[in-house]
């Protein structure tokens, strides 16, 4: 493996360094990054439908996860493709400590998942991507497949109301799919290498389950994005504060984002024989 200086040289000429999260993205970086992943879309043939609902101007868009977050690549490059907007991840603080992709993450103009900086770039007018599931969806076992596991995260919501942005849900379809569970995360959280990977990053959420595909690798299962109708709270920026208000636009997003898969899911499935 190469040494983080060596590691930290090639993404510079690759993917020149911005100066600050805060700044402008420089599209030179963001279009190499792009064509860098572009055979990854070729291998998923992924789709964005309904990007005509984006909104003009700064809005927050809240997804499913899929394993090990190849989802997450696909959507923000899925939108740039189509509108040259860059959706800034809002991403686990706890990948800002693996160096090298950290050094990708800053030159992608991606953000540690707080409510400031998501505050931040919201005001600026950017479209900020949100998972609110995080590793535990991104590290679900069988029993997760297409579930939002939501029930502790209403943060999304108070960053919305701060910065005065619609919320717009953004359905994954085919994110549960390109891999296979074959060993649940609390069996490999008590093998060695599970309780290691807990003990280094401090949480039993991050030990991932087994999973298949094509091998080790995910298998080319359709990925389909579904864009859905903006969310506008009707709300000042102290509404943060109104736990109430916060639980029922939770609970909205979260049926609005259930439907949409769930529409999304139905649609794929093969008829029933003889029909």
């Amino acid at each position: 493996m190469a040494p983080p200086d060596d590691l930290a040289a090639l993404f510079d000429r690759l993917l020149p360094p911005r100066t600050a999260p805060e700044r402008d993205l420089d599209p030179v970086a963001i279009d190499r990054a792009e064509a860098l992943a572009r055979p990854l879309a070729l291998y998923f043939r992924t789709e964005v439908e309904g990007i005509e609902r984006l909104p003009e101007g700064g809005a927050l868009l809240v997804s499913n996860h899929g394993p090990m977050g190849f989802d997450a690549v696909e959507l923000v490059f899925g939108v740039y493709r189509r509108t040259r907007r860059l959706p800034r991840a809002l991403v686990e603080r706890t990948a800002f400590r693996v160096p090298a992709l950290k050094l990708l993450l800053e030159r992608l103009g991606h953000v540690a998942g707080t409510p400031d900086n998501a505050v931040a770039l919201l005001r600026r007018g950017d479209l900020v991507l949100v998972y609110p599931g995080g590793a535990r969806e991104a590290f679900k076992g069988s029993a997760g497949r297409y579930r939002l596991a939501w029930s502790k995260s209403t943060g999304f919501v108070r960053v919305a109301l701060r910065a005065g942005v619609p919320i717009v849900p953004v359905a994954g379809v085919g994110v549960d799919d390109y891999y296979d569970v074959v060993a649940e995360p609390e069996e490999v959280a008590r093998s060695p290498l599970g309780r290691l990977l807990v003990t280094l990053l401090g949480h039993e959420k991050y030990a991932p389950p087994g999973l298949r595909g094509v091998g080790p690798l995910p298998r080319p299962a359709q990925l389909t994005f579904v864009v859905g109708e903006p969310l506008r709270p009707d709300a000042p920026p102290e509404a943060a504060d109104d736990t109430a208000l916060v639980a029922r636009l939770h609970a909205d997003v979260k049926d609005r984002l259930e439907r949409l898969l769930l529409t999304g899911l139905i649609r794929r499935a093969p008829p029933p024989p003889g029909s």
